[in-house]
C-alpha cells in the first residue's frame, strides 16, 4: 500500500509513470470516498424530526403545555379548551398513551399546568379559570391509563381565585406549588403597554404527604401589583420565588424551611 509521502512524491516528480498512474487512481479513489462519506453523513446541525401532528388523535389537543421525563417514561400534557387538558405517557417518545381521562372529568381544567412525581406518585396540576386550581395525584405504575386519580387539591386550594399553577417543586422531602391568581388587564398581557387594574395575588403551598397543605406567608408576600408567582427554584436548602407583576418591578423572595429534627 502506498504511504502518504509515496503519493505526494511520485505525482510530484512522476520518476515512475506505473507508480504515478497507481498513485493518482487511489488519490481519486480516496477523494471519491470521503466525498461519499461526507455526504452520507448526519449535518452538522443534527436531525429534526416530526413526531406527532394529531394532537395525540385529538384534534382539540391544540397545545402541549409541559413535557416531564420520569424514570423511563416521558410524561406530556395539553391544552383543550373543549374536553379539557390530558395527560399522556411514552416509553419511546413516540408511541404516546392517554393516562387520565380529559379534564380529569372536567373540561374547566382545559390544561395539564405542571407533572412532578414526588414519593411513589405522579401529581398534576390544572389550570382552571372558573372553578379554580386543583392538583391530581396516581400512583407510578404500569398499567394505561392510572386507575386510582385522586384530587388532593380543588377549587384553588379553596380560593377560587387561584386559577393557575405556575410550579410544582419537589424540595427537602415536600411538595410546593406556586400559583397565580386572577386579575384584570387594561391591553394585551405581552403588550409594553399593559396595566393591571387589579390581582388577587398568588400564593405558595407546601406538603409533605401530598394530600395535607401548609399556606407559607408572609406581610407583602405575592399580593397586588404582582399578580402572583412565576417560578419556584431549590438553591443549597432554601426554596428561592420569583413574581410575575407585568407592569411593575418583578420580586425575588427566599423561603427557609424550618429545620427537622
Amino acid at each position: 500500500m502506498l504511504t502518504a509521502w509515496q503519493l505526494h512524491h511520485a505525482i510530484r516528480f512522476g520518476r515512475d509513470t506505473r507508480t504515478s498512474r497507481s498513485a493518482l487512481a487511489l488519490l481519486v479513489a480516496l477523494c471519491i470516498s470521503n466525498a461519499l462519506a461526507v455526504t452520507a453523513a448526519e449535518p452538522p446541525s443534527g436531525r429534526l424530526t416530526l413526531v406527532d401532528d394529531s394532537g395525540f388523535g385529538e384534534e382539540s389537543n391544540v397545545g402541549v403545555t409541559r413535557i416531564r421525563a420520569c424514570g423511563d417514561c416521558l410524561y406530556l400534557g395539553t391544552w383543550n379548551t373543549k374536553r379539557g387538558g390530558r395527560l399522556y405517557r411514552s416509553t419511546d417518545g413516540k408511541t404516546w398513551q392517554p393516562l387520565s381521562d380529559f379534564g380529569f372529568g372536567n373540561p374547566n381544567n382545559f390544561t395539564v399546568q405542571f407533572i412532578a412525581p414526588f414519593a411513589g406518585r405522579l401529581y398534576v396540576s390544572t389550570w382552571n379559570w372558573t372553578q379554580g386550581l386543583e392538583v391530581w395525584r396516581a400512583t407510578l405504575g404500569d398499567a394505561v391509563p392510572f386507575a386510582d386519580w385522586d384530587k388532593v387539591a380543588s377549587g384553588g386550594f379553596d380560593d377560587r381565585r387561584q386559577i393557575m399553577t405556575t410550579s410544582l417543586l419537589v424540595a427537602d422531602g415536600a411538595l410546593y406549588v406556586g400559583t397565580i391568581g386572577t386579575f384584570n388587564l387594561t391591553g394585551g398581557f405581552f403588550s409594553p403597554t399593559v396595566k393591571v387594574n387589579s390581582a388577587t395575588g398568588g400564593v405558595l403551598m407546601t406538603s409533605r404527604d401530598g394530600r395535607s397543605w401548609r399556606r407559607i406567608d408572609a406581610p407583602g408576600f405575592m399580593v397586588f401589583p404582582q399578580i402572583g408567582i412565576e417560578w419556584l427554584e431549590a438553591f443549597q436548602g432554601k426554596i428561592y420565588i420569583g413574581s410575575q407583576a407585568l407592569d411593575h418591578p418583578s420580586q425575588l423572595w427566599v423561603y427557609e424551611p424550618p429545620r427537622r429534627g
